[in-house]
């Protein structure tokens, strides 16, 4: 804790004005404010605050006043002592559902032992001012200083709130009943309304690590301002660093070579014994704020043991991970990087895209830092031979057969049997976590889509296999058609019953359907979860069987090529689809060339590794572990398995297990026992993996042209996804 802290003067220039300039705005809230009996008040007229036996102080204690008489007027005096406002009943109660929600948050986000307290203490806690919702410490210290001797801000890691503790109770006081409670921040473009609370002991603040890792060393100020290179987008010199496979073409020099003024600040490096001999390569880089490098290893077998990155303009934040060891390292503007041994084989290295970074201030607490731009200038040495570093498990060179064997084949050896525990782990069992957070953040129907749907006749059958939460079954009466949804999760299908839509659970290899029932069918995304080529085979032929011959079937999976634009259509289709489908947002803005950073997960109980994705990057492998977030897992219904009891064309309304197609298929999944060290973990930490299969293009062209009784009748990309029309064939 760090309670003996003074906070530094070099806040005390505008400790009397708004940061903004403008003079700092403040008011008193009540002149009597009594408790719930009445027999006891502040008394706020004179610049002494006496109080006995109270309850819980806030920007509002007037609320007693009005709970002990309905009829008398609460005084509020907003940003203007003069002025006076007569607060109604709808305004009090918004009033006391947001102070609620202020003490609710203390008491999430805190241990036990910060509590609150019925008495004055010089320890205060403040609501919507902290690190997490933008306001720093010295926003804190304009704002407060001036009604009191500030002993600590006590500010912590991305959380809403901050904790004051002054040098007497006197400033505590007036903290709590002049400072007012609507205040604009520097850096913020509305006012934040902050509750004041006094609690009985502050928390004690964990620290980043801040400890450089080892062989990394930080100069600062290397780089003069006289001869700070000019901000630039980014380019290559000497060789073209292709950021799709961390390396570069040594066959390939290009013709503009390192700049002459970058050469004279690598002398001055190997001068003073930083850097062995002179790079023959740089990649500058341009940085807007909220712009971030994901995290990644330089490729071992492509550069030298140095590497030196040089930052100008904004300082920000980079994050060195090591297993479950992290550092945030401040690159101040000017300064020089040196990534050698550890630091550079066996440390993942990246920026988080974010526009304000926490960092550690002069005091040893915690402040914000906006970033502005930043330009970097990376300095790599091509290497010629083999890489036969100290770190075997994260080298390319010396590990090289084990990981290309887990990119391109391990999936495809792997038995049915296997598969389908690697689904019931990654793929069902996920989705039944995250079910609602899920089903919350897909509302929109592809435009494609919806094309399709509207291309067929009306009154058509039609199928989706893996319907999700449902959103393609809707009916808006313009173009009627019967729709069925499929759902192998239970939760997703609990969802979509909850909407009246008729849903069936079941598994997209064995839907409960007679062959050519259905007009047509569509599957979005769903068949990029199954782990080897031949079970995506089988689902295609499922979709195939239950539409009858002429009816046409829709296939979406994500595809390898997230950047590239959105396909034309084949002249014979235009007359029927739009001329073009919709390029991909997935990636990042900067990350267009960027990659994941070469993470494996075990699974299998060990038997099988699988590289991990940086969301929103680039694809490293065809096969690989994506990661969901969970923000809020709600409580978790059981719903009731649903039969299709709208629905003609299925034969029964008694539940899946007993009613599909290969029922043992889905008794033997059900019954399996999963990896438990995976699950478990993952729902401790709210984070789950899910298994895609990455597409390459012409590829799902390829799986279905095996298929006997069906043709091609379209190829397109669109949204991220390759995309196929089938047409079942006579």
């Amino acid at each position: 804790m760090n309670s003996n802290v003074t906070v530094s003067n070099d806040y005390a220039d505008g400790a009397n004005s708004s940061p903004n300039g403008n003079s700092h705005t403040h008011g008193l809230h009540n002149q009597y404010a009594h408790d719930r009996d009445g027999d006891h008040q502040w008394d706020i007229s004179s610049e002494k605050d006496t109080m006995t036996n109270t309850s819980t102080c806030s920007l509002y204690d007037s609320r007693n006043q009005y709970e002990r008489d309905c009829g008398s007027e609460a005084q509020n005096y907003h940003n203007d002592a003069n002025t006076t406002k007569t607060k109604s009943k709808k305004q009090l109660n918004r009033f006391k559902r947001k102070e609620a929600k202020a003490k609710s948050i203390l008491q999430k986000h805190e241990d036990k032992n910060v509590k609150l307290s019925e008495v004055p203490t010089n320890m205060l806690y403040v609501s919507n001012a902290g690190l997490g919702n933008g306001v720093s410490r010295e926003h804190v210290y304009v704002w407060l200083s001036e009604f009191g001797k500030l002993q600590d801000i006590i500010m912590l890691d991305r959380k809403p709130y901050c904790f004051i503790v002054t040098a007497d109770l006197e400033g505590a006081n007036r903290i709590s009943l002049e400072s007012g409670n609507l205040i604009q921040h520097a850096g913020l473009e509305h006012h934040v309304e902050h509750f004041i609370f006094f609690v009985q002991e502050v928390p004690e603040v964990f620290l980043p690590n801040y400890n450089l890792p080892e062989g990394l060393l930080l100069l600062h100020q290397y780089v003069s301002e006289d001869s700070e290179m000019k901000n630039r987008q980014v380019r290559h010199y000497g060789y073209e660093f292709k950021y799709t496979t961390n390396n570069v073409d040594p066959e390939e020099p290009l013709d503009d070579s390192i700049p002459e003024l970058c050469k004279q600040l690598c002398d001055r490096l190997i001068a003073d014994g930083h850097m062995i001999e002179q790079p023959d390569q740089l990649t500058v880089n341009r940085y807007e704020p909220g712009q971030g490098i994901p995290p990644h290893v330089d490729t071992h077998s492509a550069f030298t043991d140095v590497i030196v990155s040089v930052s100008l303009g904004s300082q920000v934040v980079m994050s060195f991970s090591n297993n479950d060891d992290t550092r945030q390292v401040l690159l101040p503007r000017r300064s020089v990087l040196i990534m050698s041994g550890a630091s550079r084989y066996g440390w993942s290295h990246g920026i988080v895209p974010r526009k304000i970074d926490v960092i550690q201030d002069a005091d040893k607490g915690l402040t914000l830092s906006y970033r502005q731009v930043r330009t970097s200038f990376t300095f790599r040495k091509l290497r010629r031979a083999a890489c036969e570093c100290g770190y075997p498990k994260s080298c390319d060179s010396q590990n090289f057969g084990k990981q290309q064997q887990c990119r391109e084949s391990a999936l495809e050896k792997l038995t049915d049997d296997a598969a389908r525990k690697l689904e019931s782990i990654h793929v069902h069992q996920v989705y039944d976590n995250i079910a609602t957070h899920f089903s919350g953040t897909r509302h929109k129907q592809w435009p494609r889509v919806v094309q399709f749907l509207n291309s067929l006749p009306t009154y058509s059958i039609v199928v989706d296999i893996g319907c999700g939460n449902g959103k393609y079954l809707t009916n808006d009466g313009s173009h009627p058609l019967f729709k069925v949804g499929f759902e192998r999760s239970q939760e997703l299908a609990a969802i979509c019953q909850s909407k009246n839509y008729p849903i069936v659970q079941a598994d997209c290899l064995a839907t409960p359907l007679r062959d050519s029932v259905a007009d047509a069918s569509i599957c979005i995304a769903v068949i990029h979860h199954l782990a080897t080529e031949s079970r995506r085979q089988a689902a295609i032929e499922e979709l195939i069987r239950v539409v009858r011959p002429g009816g046409k079937c829709l296939i979406y999976v994500w595809a390898m090529e997230q950047s590239r634009p959105p396909t034309q259509h084949r002249d014979d289709m235009s007359s029927q689809v739009p001329a073009q489908g919709v390029a991909s947002t997935y990636l990042k803005s900067g990350a267009s060339d960027q990659c994941s950073d070469g993470k494996y997960m075990s699974t299998l109980d060990g038997h099988c590794q699988l590289p991990v994705h940086q969301n929103r990057t680039q694809f490293a492998s065809k096969d690989m572990l994506v990661p969901w977030n969970l923000k809020k897992r709600p409580p978790k219904e059981t719903p009731a398995v649903v039969g299709c009891d709208s629905c003609a064309i299925a034969n029964s309304k008694v539940p899946l297990a007993n009613n599909m197609r290969g029922n043992t298929l889905l008794a033997d999944v059900a019954n399996e026992k999963s990896d438990d060290n995976v699950v478990a973990n993952e729902k401790a930490r709210n984070l789950y993996h899910r298994y895609y299969h990455i597409f390459e293009e012409g590829e799902l062209d390829r799986v279905c042209s095996r298929i006997p009784n069906c043709e091609v009748t379209e190829s397109y990309y669109d949204e991220g996804n390759w995309c196929v029309i089938l047409t079942k064939l006579l």
